[in-house]
Formats: C-alpha cells, structure tokens, sequence
C-alpha cells in the first residue's frame, strides 16, 4: 500500500505515516480476525478432544491421567491468551457494544490498580473515529505512560468536542519522545490537536481534542 505524489513530488512524511498506520491498524485487524476464527477454535476442537479422553481415564496409568490432565490445562491457558490478543488486536465490543464498552474491556486487561478510567457523555461517534480513539488510548498507555505507575484516563465529550485526557508517570524521555511522535500523527489523522504537559519528572499529563459529528435529530 503506498502514498500517491501529486505532480511528481514525493508524498510527504505526513501522508506516508499516515498510511503506514492505516495499513498497520487494518493488518491488526486481519490479524485480531484470523486468531480467533481458526487458531482460537482449533485449540477449542482440541480441548472438546481431550475431555473425551478424559472420560476414558480410568484405563489410563496414573502418569497418564497427569499428562493429560496437565494439556488440559495448557490448552486452556493458550485459548484464553489467544482470546485476550485476538480482542487486542481487534475488539470487538467497538463493533458490537460501542467505544465505551471496548475503552473499559481495555482497562479491565490493564488493570484496575495501573488506569482509573471516567467516561462522561459519550455519544456514538462513527466507527472509524470510535477506532481512532481506541487506538489512541491504547497506544498512549502501552507507549506513554510507565507501566508501573497509575493512570488517570478520561474520556468526555460535550458542545461537539471530544475530550481525552490522560494523566500519570511517563517513561523514559526517548520512548515518551517516540510515543508522542506516533500519538501526535494519529491524532492529526483524525483530525484533533494534542497537547502534553509534562507537569514534573514523575508525571505527564496528555490531552486530546477532537470534533465529534452533529447528533441525528
């Protein structure tokens, strides 16, 4: 997938980041959907599998029966990963329950000891800027802000403005530098402005400011 130039100029840095991030968003997405249609229901048929074993263990020697209750196991372990990234990758709760919903599952996955998460008036935006605003809150916690360290998020929107605020202790000065770099240029993308405030050593605050379609009468 690659930028057109007008007039035989080159596309500018602006328009190539801007498709490298549309192609990377849909190949998570493509990815999000293989995961769970074929990786996800093998390990499901495999389980469905053993537990028909399992109902002959009685003919199984005791280091048999722990061997398979030990894949048992581990077949379970992998399916609940590979369900927690396939909804990374590509969550469907946007699509089914709305942006509020996906934004809080998010939370949930990071915990509710790292991000403290307020959602006020928040109205159907459209998928694709209900998409962009996940990835950006998304990407702002993994790149952002400090694993270790709790987040304050917030997410409001009223008078035709979205608001997205996030507050907490950076990482380092090169990965924040390269962090906001990557926010700065989705947020153009969509549209919006980003201002960060770094408010001390230990603590950077971001804001995003976005315009929200009219609501239908």
């Amino acid at each position: 997938m690659g930028v057109k130039a007008g007039a035989g100029r080159p596309a500018s840095l602006a328009g190539l980041c801007e498709e490298l991030q549309r192609a990377a968003d849909e190949e998570r997405q493509r990815l999000g959907r293989r995961l769970h249609d074929s990786a996800s229901q093998t390990l499901a048929a495999a389980s469905m599998n053993i537990t028909l074993v399992e109902r002959e263990a009685a003919a199984l020697s005791p280091a048999a029966r722990q061997a398979l209750s030990r894949a048992q196991q581990l077949v379970t372990g992998c399916c609940r990963e590979l369900g927690e990234l396939s909804h990374r990758l590509h969550p469907p709760l946007l699509g089914e329950s709305g942006l509020a919903a996906a934004l809080r599952w998010l939370v949930r996955q990071e915990g509710p000891e790292r991000v403290a998460l307020t959602i006020e008036g928040l109205a159907p935006l459209g998928r694709e800027l209900e998409n962009a605003v996940y990835r950006l809150v998304e990407d702002a916690l993994a790149g952002a802000f400090a694993a270790e360290g709790p987040v304050t998020a917030r997410v409001s929107g009223t008078g035709g403005t979205l608001l997205i605020s996030l507050e907490g202790r950076p990482r380092a000065p090169a990965q924040l530098e390269l962090a906001t770099l990557s926010l700065r240029q989705r947020v153009r993308s969509a549209g919006g402005s980003l201002r960060v405030v770094r408010q001390s050593p230990s603590r950077t605050r971001m804001e995003v400011r976005l315009s929200t379609p009219p609501a239908r009468g």
